[in-house]
């Protein structure tokens, strides 16, 4: 990917988490909905920079990935903690408060800024 491609990537995705972040989801009880768009944005970004296609893969083989991605610490605890949140949502195991909730895109976001080259983090400041 080129350093344009990757900088267009990463502003597309900041856009949709700041327009997420400006919905009521929290406070209208859209919970999966919130999760799913802020986990999308990163498997979006996972798959086009990285080839990882993680909407294929189960949690233990997602486990294994994030165990070779090589970032830091930071980027793979979080990831693994999204992630995590988003299935016990998606399945009805866990809700988050409203003020967790809030948390998410802005959490995505900082996610996506560990992910990103820094000529494509220095292009969106």
């Amino acid at each position: 990917m080129t350093q344009i491609e990757d900088r267009h990537l990463f502003v597309a995705c900041t856009t949709k988490l700041q327009a997420l972040a400006k919905k009521h989801y929290p406070e209208q009880g859209r919970f999966k909905e919130l999760y799913l768009t802020a986990v999308d944005c990163i498997r979006t970004y996972l798959k086009l920079q990285y080839g990882l296609d993680m909407k294929e893969y189960t949690t233990q083989e997602l486990e294994r990935i994030l165990h070779r991605l090589r970032g830091p610490s930071a980027l793979i605890q979080g990831l693994r903690k999204i992630f995590a949140e988003h299935e016990k949502v998606e399945l009805g195991e866990w809700l988050p408060s409203i003020q967790q909730a809030h948390e998410i895109p802005e959490r995505a976001q900082k996610l996506l800024t560990m992910l990103a080259p820094p000529e494509a983090r220095q292009s969106h400041s």
